[in-house]
């Protein structure tokens, strides 16, 4: 429950009335999601070239993606209601202010289980990629927990207040729980689990023997899962302010965006080992278009002069390519035949 304002933050609300977060809201959520589908169209497109059919993890992924655009749409919502604006714009606008406390509720609920999805597909896949019994079972164990506290996250959200038309309504008495330490405990718990999964892998990997394109690309990999985990430390400072500031549709912008952020970014990190066909097919095309480049050049020296060359290498008076087996000789002899303009030259060598 957002505690009650005191006379000082309203003269601050005042003097900021015209300042507004709404654009950055908007624009975020917009660029996030788009390029949440785009990673999800991808990755479907590389497993069809591979497999020939989606496996677990990719409806992991795929439901991952859906809670996070839906995440986006309702934090994108939010503005119609007062969100990136000062609070006392809608604190006597009793519609407004409970149709936000509501979008704040689903708002944790969808961002927490597009985590959990994406954090289950990243270990179902590695429970695909690596036989260890050992690790498999670490896996599974991991994954339990980011299930449970998936569970934890959508129990609190709304049971956060009894009854829960307290959390926006402050005529009625009721009890709720301070959302704002919970918000910080599950922030930093979120954070480790990330970390726990961003290395459990480590040890395995590096017993790899893989080509450079391979190390470059997991190192790119790991590169993206760390950033997503800086994300999440720079939102520690924010998550007490979920329900715990006099300022609520102001202050818990800058926590929402960086969810926001953070989820794209796992979205991203968790899709690019599934695109290897995609990056087989990038480079076969440029070595096709160094070939073809080479092709040309070659060509280009002759200009408008038609000439062709063979060779033949013979050894005692006998074609090499006629006979089965391989021939061990001293008595090599070559001859160029040069055709230029419809005639034979002979060179001796």
């Amino acid at each position: 429950m957002s505690s009650v304002p005191t006379k000082s933050d309203i003269l601050w609300m005042e003097e900021h009335i015209n300042d507004t977060r709404v654009p950055g809201i908007i624009i975020c959520c917009a660029v996030c999601a788009a390029s949440s589908v785009i990673v999800l169209a991808l990755r479907i497109w590389s497993r069809l070239q591979t497999v020939r059919k989606l496996v677990f993890n990719d409806y992991l992924f795929i439901g991952s993606v859906i809670f996070y655009i839906t995440f986006c749409a309702i934090f994108a919502s939010s503005v119609r209601y007062g969100a990136g604006k000062q609070i006392i714009l809608i604190m006597y606008k009793p519609a407004k202010l409970r149709m936000l406390a509501i979008l704040n509720i689903l708002n944790p609920i969808f961002y927490g289980m597009a985590t959990a999805l994406v954090k289950w597909s990243i270990l179902a896949l590695y429970v695909s990629i690596f036989p260890q019994k050992i690790f498999r079972l670490w896996s599974h164990f991991v994954a339990v927990v980011n299930i449970l506290n998936a569970l934890a996250i959508v129990l609190v959200g709304c049971l956060q207040c009894r009854p829960l038309e307290a959390l926006w309504d402050s005529s009625i008495s009721g009890t709720c729980i301070d959302f704002g330490n919970f918000s910080l405990f599950n922030t930093c718990f979120n954070l480790v689990l990330d970390l726990v999964i961003l290395v459990s892998p480590l040890g395995l990997v590096m017993k790899l023997n893989m080509s450079r394109r391979k190390r470059v690309l997991l190192g790119l990999n790991f590169a993206l899962g760390g950033a997503a985990c800086v994300v999440a430390s720079i939102r520690i400072p924010y998550a007490h302010l979920v329900g715990g500031t006099s300022n609520p549709s102001w202050d818990m912008i800058p926590g929402g965006l960086l969810c926001v952020v953070e989820v794209a970014v796992a979205i991203l990190c968790s899709s690019i080992p599934t695109y290897r066909p995609l990056l087989k097919r990038i480079s076969k095309g440029n070595s096709s278009g160094d070939s073809m480049d080479r092709g040309y050049s070659a060509g280009s020296h002759l200009g408008s002069r038609s000439a062709q060359m063979n060779t033949r290498i013979s050894s005692s008076g006998r074609h090499l390519a006629h006979r089965g087996g391989i021939n061990i000789t001293e008595n090599i002899s070559m001859k160029t035949q040069t055709f230029k303009n419809g005639h034979c030259t002979l060179d001796d060598d």
